[in-house]
């Protein structure tokens, strides 16, 4: 029988240590340790820290039924609503334990100190999001008080006072701020390769006023982030140079848009297929002229990040220059691998094979978190996937360019007189421009140097037929929703739960009105389809604030969190049939509706987590109506793989469920 020790999380993927020492295999070694919960404790703070909160929650809840009262996983509890997104339920959490922990013995205590400073972090993040100057100053007040109070606390009270003096000078008191810079500066010695150390100097030294020293820690800072791909921690450290230069400390940070490259999507037009027009004929000479003005036109842009698919011509040429310079590339396939290569790279021509090969070739590069899928699933003559998933590369793009806080920017490869065919390269420019969002335009007729023939000679419109779908398969967006904890509901508390379930259901769904194309419930479950993301998250953030603003009724029947509900979106192609026979209605079904099912359960409780498709699709088509933080790469139960997911909010100033700026 293996013992706590044997199971402990050492270096790698914590998830797939999470299952081999998982407590439903090895109970004794978690509920039973002479040395109080171990195994709790690390892989639930292992897991929070890795990006999966909503698992690492879970755990630590069950950690405290083992062990109750155990102040560690009940800071653990607090700790993962708050990195989930769910700052009113960490707020519930962490109240209990921050009074018995202020109460308690006086001394350094590291528990005591983290416990105090996640109150800071809190109102530091509330301060992020309050568009109210007066209540801003308050935050930050509040804020580096707690702050202030950790360090008190803290056996290594770098971390709370370098906070403590950004919030002192976001609060308008410049001479405390400058007081607790001083502190740090001396007494952390950043190593070399200590990256955060290095981003915490220079945080000191530029709230003291000392900017060149400041700059050469924050370089270093970032060329190590880089170097690491560590793209979280750099969106950390850019957000708060942002609430440094919001308050007129740090000036200009056109340095770190330098030295960190843009964002760049990227399209172009196809090596021609069998029957087009002739725009871009497989001819050696001009796909090299054709590679030279993309390369070209990507040192132009200083592109660093990249996102585009992986077509036969332009986009091989633009990802294998991408990867010549170093660039962090991500590539979105539209459908099945097969599929793909036979509608978009060769199209079955063993004469264009060698397109084929080059693309294979820049797959075999990336990483398996650089290959994205609008859909796994066959083509099935769905040329609406190219679409949607020009929607996702541009919205990938926009989302990773707002954690870096710089604007992204198009690289297309166009030829003047191609129409706008849904899908296609002009598509592709005119929905990006359409947001007021800058594109560098590459000629491909003036690269060419001729206009282009009716036809190839000898190239018939014959070629690979692709099975037909035999139902529509438009693209939606689903969202399913169910109550956390509900399994645990005493009986008897069963009619007022369900008398308020429905009702506060049947309210929301009648302010969507007709945007609700079909919904269903069942239990504590709720299934619901809309046309798009935009519907589907303004539903699902006025859902939520239903919910949490019948917090007491959730409480007076047994429900731990003042807000239980989860709320999953995702958005993809869906077979749909207008008459179903049991539903009497509208029914959709597919891969793609067991993918938005698989997202419920890892969503903390109080939140709404998105697919990366769902969040790419509010990029593009709502920009500025709401917030998709980033909350890390979840395991799907049921086989459903790993998925980057995030949580979906009102923006700042907005009422959930509501128009822009209500």
């Amino acid at each position: 029988m293996p013992t706590p020790d044997d199971l402990a999380p050492g270096p790698g993927p914590v998830l797939d240590q999470f299952a081999a020492a998982h407590p439903d295999r090895h109970p004794a070694a978690w509920d039973a340790d002479p040395h109080g919960p171990r195994l709790y404790r690390a892989f639930a703070a292992r897991l929070i820290a890795r990006g999966h909160p909503a698992q690492g929650l879970s755990l630590a809840r069950r950690g405290v039924a083992a062990y109750p009262g155990d102040a560690e996983l009940r800071y653990l509890v607090a700790l993962g609503f708050a990195r989930g997104g769910n700052a009113g339920s960490a707020e519930h959490a962490l109240g209990p334990l921050l009074r018995e922990r202020l109460a308690g013995p006086t001394g350094l205590d590291r528990l005591t100190a983290d416990v105090i400073a996640l109150r800071g972090r809190l109102l530091k993040d509330r301060f992020r999001r309050e568009p109210d100057a007066a209540a801003r100053a308050a935050l930050a007040a509040g804020s580096a008080d707690w702050y202030e109070t950790a360090a008190a606390h803290a056996p290594d009270a770098t971390y709370p006072l370098v906070n403590a003096a950004t919030m002192r000078l976001l609060a308008g008191d410049a001479a405390g701020a400058r007081r607790h810079a001083d502190a740090v500066l001396a007494a952390v010695r950043p190593a070399a390769d200590d990256y955060w150390a290095h981003a915490t100097a220079g945080e000191a030294e530029l709230v003291a006023g000392r900017p060149e020293p400041a700059a050469s820690h924050f370089e270093t800072a970032v060329g190590r982030m880089l170097a690491a791909e560590d793209y979280g921690s750099l969106a950390a450290l850019i957000g708060n140079l942002r609430l440094l230069a919001a308050a007129g400390v740090g000036g200009d940070l056109a340095w770190v848009h330098a030295r960190l490259g843009n964002v760049v999507v990227y399209s172009g037009h196809r090596i021609d297929p069998p029957g087009a027009p002739a725009r871009f004929p497989d001819d050696p000479a001009l796909v090299e002229r054709v590679r030279a003005a993309v390369r070209a036109a990507l040192d132009a842009a200083n592109a660093r990040f990249a996102f585009g698919s992986l077509a036969g011509g332009a986009d091989v040429l633009f990802a294998e220059e991408l990867l010549a310079r170093g660039a962090d590339l991500q590539v979105v396939l539209p459908c099945a691998a097969d599929d793909f290569r036979r509608t978009s790279v060769d199209y079955g021509r063993p004469e264009l094979r060698h397109w084929a090969d080059r693309a294979a070739a820049v797959l075999g590069r990336l990483r398996p978190d650089q290959v994205h899928h609008a859909t796994e699933e066959p083509y099935l003559g769905s040329d609406q996937l190219f679409a949607y998933t020009n929607e996702v590369i541009q919205g990938m793009a926009v989302v990773r360019a707002a954690q870096f806080g710089f604007p992204p920017e198009a690289v297309v490869l166009l030829d003047p007189a191609a129409p706008a065919a849904p899908g296609g390269a002009r598509h592709f420019r005119e929905q990006w421009t359409a947001a007021g969002r800058p594109c560098r335009t590459i000629d491909l007729a003036a690269v060419r140097g001729y206009a282009a023939a009716a036809a190839h000679p000898g190239w018939s419109a014959g070629g690979w037929e692709p099975p037909a779908a035999t139902l529509p398969r438009p693209i939606r967006a689903m969202l399913f929703a169910d109550v956390a904890a509900f399994s645990r509901m005493r009986e008897e508390f069963a009619p007022a739960f369900f008398t308020r379930f429905s009702d506060l259901l049947a309210g929301a769904l009648a302010t969507a009105g007709p945007a609700a194309l079909m919904a269903n419930t069942w239990g504590d479950g709720f299934f619901a389809v809309f046309p798009g993301a935009v519907e589907a998250a303004e539903f699902a953030t006025g859902l939520l604030a239903r919910f949490e603003a019948a917090a007491a009724d959730w409480q007076a029947v047994g429900f731990p969190d003042p807000n239980p509900l989860r709320v999953g979106l995702h958005v993809g192609p869906v077979f749909e049939r207008a008459d179903d026979p049991v539903l009497k209605g509208r029914n959709v079904f597919g891969r793609h509706v067991n993918r938005a099912a698989r997202i419920e359960p890892v969503t903390t409780p109080g939140c709404a987590y998105a697919s990366e498709q769902c969040a790419a699709q509010l990029a593009v088509h709502a920009p500025g109506r709401f917030d998709c933080d980033f909350v890390g790469v979840e395991q799907l139960p049921k086989g459903g793989g790993p998925l980057p997911l995030f949580r979906v909010a009102p923006a700042a100033g907005r009422v959930a469920g509501g128009p822009a700026g209500g």
